[in-house]
C-alpha cells in the first residue's frame, strides 16, 4: 500500500493493517475514524474501547512527529528514526490486539460449549419429565413425573397413593389395560376412593366389595 500524505502527515500501512485487526466491523470503522480524525485536527477520540485506545498509543507518537516534522522541517534522519521506533510499537500493539482477540475468542466458543451443555441437560431433563414410571404393588400403574407431581398437587398425596394402589390391584386381578391411566384415575378411581372412605366412615364394614361400584 502506498503511503498516503495528508497535510504532511503521513499514514502509515501499519495504522491500516492494525486497524484491519479488529474483528468487529463497527469497531474497526471507530479506529479508522479516530486515526484519520486526529490526524486531520488532532482531536483525541471520544472512545473507552481499550482496543482503539491501544492503536492511538502507537500511531498519535508518529502523527505528532510528523505533525512537529512538517513545523520544525526536522531532519529526514532524525524522523526515519522515530517511525522506525513507532513502527516496532506499533506491531506491537498489533500483536497484543491478536492476542486479547483470540482469548475473547476461546472464551465466547467456551460459553457457547457451556450454553449447548446446559440445554442437552434441560432436554435430558424434560424426556425424563415425559418418561412414564411403574408405581404400586404389581408395577401396573404406569405415571410421567409431570402427571403425578399434578395429581400430588390436586389431590393430595396421601389420596393420589390410595389411588394408585385401588386401579393398581384393579387391573392386577382382571386383567383389564387402559392407554392412559393419568386419565383412568382422573375418570372414576379418584371418585371410587373418595366413595368408599365415605361409605366406610358410615358404615365400617358393610360386606360389599367396591369392585361392584365400578
Amino acid at each position: 500500500m502506498k503511503e498516503i500524505d495528508v497535510k504532511g502527515i503521513t499514514y502509515l500501512p501499519s495504522y491500516h493493517k492494525m486497524i484491519m485487526s479488529i474483528p468487529d466491523p463497527e469497531l474497526r470503522l471507530k479506529a479508522f475514524e479516530a486515526v484519520t480524525n486526529y490526524m486531520m485536527t488532532g482531536e483525541e477520540p471520544e472512545c473507552d474501547d481499550w482496543q482503539i485506545k491501544i492503536i492511538m498509543e502507537g500511531v498519535r507518537p508518529v502523527i505528532d512527529k510528523s505533525r512537529r516534522k512538517s513545523k520544525n522541517a526536522q531532519s529526514d534522519d532524525e524522523e526515519e528514526a522515530n517511525e522506525k521506533q513507532a513502527e516496532s510499537k506499533t506491531k506491537t500493539n498489533e500483536k497484543q490486539i491478536e492476542n486479547k482477540s483470540k482469548t475473547n475468542g476461546k472464551q465466547t466458543e467456551n460459553k457457547r460449549e457451556t450454553d449447548k451443555d446446559k440445554d442437552k441437560d434441560k432436554d435430558k431433563d424434560k424426556d425424563n419429565r415425559k418418561r412414564k414410571r411403574k408405581y404400586g404393588e404389581y408395577s401396573r400403574v404406569s405415571l410421567t413425573d409431570d402427571e403425578l407431581n399434578r395429581l400430588n398437587s390436586e389431590y393430595g398425596e396421601e389420596l393420589t397413593q390410595k389411588a394408585i394402589k385401588r386401579l393398581d390391584e384393579y387391573i392386577q386381578e382382571t386383567g383389564k389395560s387402559y392407554k392412559d391411566h393419568n386419565l383412568t384415575l382422573r375418570r372414576w378411581v379418584f371418585n371410587a376412593v373418595n366413595e368408599d372412605e365415605a361409605k366406610n366412615k358410615a358404615s365400617p364394614d358393610d360386606g360389599r366389595d367396591w369392585r361392584e361400584d365400578l
